[in-house]
């Protein structure tokens, strides 16, 4: 599976989409995708996907109540679910950026509200 650009069953979620908003950030080898949770059983069954939790691809399921916040085909996942996802990464520069995005972010949020609230410059800087 390579991160929702072939299949538009899945949105791309982590560092993958955090760089596709703006964060300068190397995804290296892990993948987190998102998928409707009516279709995790075909994706695992095509692509052979098995439990692991050491494994590169990380499924997760997004139930129909989602409504709008379900996968939109190949799409990245907004920037701030994206950097929850960071939040558990393998990868402490990746977590890094996290915290200093969400500090950065709420910062701004409280000083001058939600339209200044974008990817910060200490977060392009801390991951390589």
């Amino acid at each position: 599976m390579r991160a929702g650009r072939y299949d538009e069953r899945v949105s791309v979620g982590g560092a993958r989409a955090a760089g596709r908003s703006g964060l300068n950030i190397s995804a290296g080898d892990d993948v987190v995708v998102y998928a409707a949770e009516h279709d995790v059983p075909a994706l695992r069954e095509y692509y052979a996907l098995e439990d692991d939790p050491h494994g590169p691809v990380e499924l997760r399921a997004v139930p129909a109540a989602a409504g709008h916040f379900a996968p939109h085909g190949g799409a990245a996942v907004p920037l701030a679910a994206a950097v929850f996802d960071m939040l558990d990464a393998d990868d402490s520069r990746l977590r890094h950026a996290a915290r200093e995005w969400l500090e950065q972010s709420g910062t701004r949020l409280r000083d001058h509200g939600p339209q200044n609230v974008q990817p910060g410059a200490a977060a392009r800087a801390a991951a390589g």
